[in-house]
């Protein structure tokens, strides 16, 4: 068994919030002791022994701070901005701890355990933010590089880089069954394209060409854009099919499960949905007779009248 496999089968494991809890405490520790170092310029020239006697406060503190805002809650590999703001909440609530006990144990004369200088929690404060975001970044790294490596199966572009392709992108992301990789985003509007959007290139349809295709081993694209119009989905895709590229459609939100878009609900583009409307439904017996068991060609099918046969 490889090291690949072996990450892979722990990577599928979703570990403890509790255990996240403790990882986030460890984090909490660490940084306050490398404050102290920032602090008195990285040497050892402050009281080790106050120092400890701060870490259970301090522990303590970070503790209520993350309950309170569940922090620890998130799962690591789907680590978002969601997650991200919560910890910034989170640390910033311990901070917030930290310098009013200073003040109250400076002003009523407590035990100095409560005392911490300000600019240690200002620093501290930093720190937590960069190594906790970093830390979780890290592990969502390393675990979309494991899966990517094993399990898969297909290259996709998202066509759409407003809210719709980011919900659809992270559907696919979070979905360990779904063996896809997002290579990238297309877009229409100028000023996203040239754009990065979750560390992904967004192109206009006009890079799209076989060169590209073949080269970033490109298998389908994913239309993910609620209010475009028939005419426009009809250019893309055919512009798509020349690339023998296979196309799919994200449903419009209204058809989403409970709110939700999962990727068993992104389905194969088809004639109903380049009509942009219910196919019609013509009950005449007269025309079952004349055209039954026929194969019919409409010319012009895209236009006003064309399409109403269809």
């Amino acid at each position: 068994m490889n090291l690949n496999n072996i990450l892979l089968k722990l990577f599928k494991r979703y570990a403890s919030k509790w255990l996240v809890l403790a990882f986030d405490l460890c984090v909490v520790i660490c940084t306050f002791f490398f404050a102290y170092l920032i602090r008195f310029n990285f040497s050892l020239d402050f009281n080790f022994e106050y120092f400890l006697r701060q870490i259970p406060f301090v522990t303590a503190a970070a503790l209520v701070s993350f309950l309170s805002v569940g922090s620890h809650k998130g799962v690591v590999r789907f680590t978002g901005i969601k997650d991200i703001f919560n910890n910034v909440v989170g640390v910033n609530i311990l901070a917030t701890i930290l310098i009013v006990t200073t003040y109250i144990s400076r002003k009523y004369d407590f035990d100095t355990v409560f005392d911490i200088p300000g600019s240690i929690i200002y620093i501290h404060l930093l720190l937590n933010i960069f190594f906790l975001a970093g830390c979780k970044f890290i592990i969502k790294s390393i675990y979309k590089s494991v899966i990517y490596e094993t399990e898969i199966n297909k290259r996709v572009l998202i066509y759409g880089a407003g809210n719709s392709g980011i919900i659809t992108h992270d559907a696919i992301t979070n979905d360990t069954n779904s063996h896809i990789e997002v290579a990238g985003f297309i877009d229409d509007n100028e000023h996203k394209i040239g754009k990065k959007i979750n560390l992904l290139n967004v192109y206009s349809i006009a890079k799209i060409t076989p060169d590209f295709v073949k080269k970033h081993t490109i298998d389908e694209v994913i239309i993910s854009i609620q209010n475009i119009s028939p005419k426009r989905l009809l250019e893309i895709t055919n512009r798509l099919f020349e690339l023998n590229l296979k196309v799919k459609i994200v449903p419009k939100v209204q058809d989403w499960i409970e709110g939700n878009l999962s990727v068993g609900q992104i389905k194969d583009i088809n004639i109903e949905d380049l009509l942009g409307r219910e196919p019609i439904k013509i009950i005449n017996p007269a025309l079952y007779d004349e055209y039954d068991n026929q194969v019919i060609l409409v010319t012009g099918a895209a236009g006003s009248i064309g399409s109403e046969l269809v």
